[in-house]
């Protein structure tokens, strides 16, 4: 998740401390696309909608809003889509992988919660 909160912070410690060295640093996610990939997605206005509306209402967003609104699962489209807005409007996103219940071992299934980083209700309309 590129656009998780705590995985943002160990990237740019990471670029900064490369950057010293004059090396490079590019975080990519398991199908390699980059945080400027993730940028260029576009997110559809019906998700925009509940994102906002909730953010507006509730001041965060969970696994659970977003499951009522799809009835499934997010899939990998639409979990790029909230990176993609996370990335442009600053937003606090935090990832936390499940684990199997079956396995005992982390999963491929996630949870997520997404918030305003300030008590400002217009955050809520820049969506």
């Amino acid at each position: 998740m590129l656009a998780d909160r705590f995985v943002l912070a160990k990237a740019r410690a990471a670029e900064s401390i490369f950057g010293q060295y004059g090396i490079g640093y590019c975080l990519v996610d398991a199908n390699g696309r980059s945080r400027q990939d993730i940028l260029k997605v576009t997110p559809s206005e019906k998700l925009k909608a509940l994102l906002r509306e909730t953010l507006r209402r509730k001041r965060k967003v969970g696994m659970s809003e977003l499951r009522d609104f799809l009835g499934e699962w997010p899939s990998q489209e639409i979990s790029d889509q909230i990176q993609s807005l996370v990335l442009q409007h600053d937003l606090d996103y935090r990832v936390e992988l499940l684990t199997n219940r079956e396995t005992g071992q982390l999963g491929c299934t996630y949870t997520f919660t997404l918030s305003l980083p300030d008590k400002n209700e217009n955050d809520a309309q820049s969506l």
